[in-house]
């Protein structure tokens, strides 16, 4: 079989969680490390995001549709449900965190902070918003893993997420008051999955 090719930098939060689901399922790839709008990722992505992938003569772009493609091509235990009413539900959750807590944990809280875009005193309005995703979450999130299913694409997508937002003061308060989302978050970090594909530094247990 041809070689799985994950593009993207691996401290990207969609491409470890793409990583963490080729750990869980044993699927053996290569991380080209490039940046978005690179050659190598505009090649595949028409507006250079990432990650991107390829295998053999397929490639994609978009975390949803790689994973998909990786558990439907590749043996090993199963990342999405497969029982209809299971995978509506996992449908649910991966559009919830693609469209709507990425964009304000990450794109708005996260990325201004980190790549210095924005004073912290411009991401005020994000901070609040996130606390009220984290409040809804740890009501979400009172079982072992986001689905009954075990460790799924939802746990990897969502776990960088909480993580990076918890290296910042704002959001660790906002999970520290969550106490459902801040027992997921330590366990799931403790998952193989995320401690193999974890970027480094490897980010520390919450």
């Amino acid at each position: 079989m041809a070689e799985l090719e994950i593009i993207g930098v691996p401290f990207s939060n969609f491409v470890w969680a793409v990583r963490a689901c080729c750990e869980a399922k044993g699927v053996a790839y290569t991380l080209n490390p490039a940046r978005p709008h690179s050659p190598e990722v505009s090649k595949i992505h028409p507006f250079g995001k990432i990650p991107a992938m390829r295998h053999g003569d397929v490639t994609l772009f978009e975390t949803r549709a790689i994973i998909g493609y990786i558990d439907a091509v590749f043996p090993g235990p199963k990342v999405l449900p497969q029982e209809p009413v299971a995978m509506a539900k996992a449908e649910e959750w991966l559009s919830l965190i693609n469209t709507t807590i990425d964009q304000v944990c990450m794109r708005q809280f996260i990325v201004p902070i980190m790549f210095g875009k924005a004073p912290r005193e411009q991401v005020a309005p994000a901070v609040l918003a996130l606390q009220k995703q984290v409040a809804w979450l740890d009501g979400a999130l009172a079982g072992e893993f986001a689905l009954p299913m075990g460790f799924s694409a939802v746990d990897a997508d969502l776990v960088p997420i909480l993580t990076y937002i918890n290296m910042q003061p704002e959001g660790a308060a906002a999970i520290a008051a969550a106490p459902n989302v801040a027992a997921y978050l330590k366990r799931l970090l403790a998952h193989p999955a995320m401690v193999a594909s974890a970027p480094p530094p490897r980010p520390a247990a919450a």
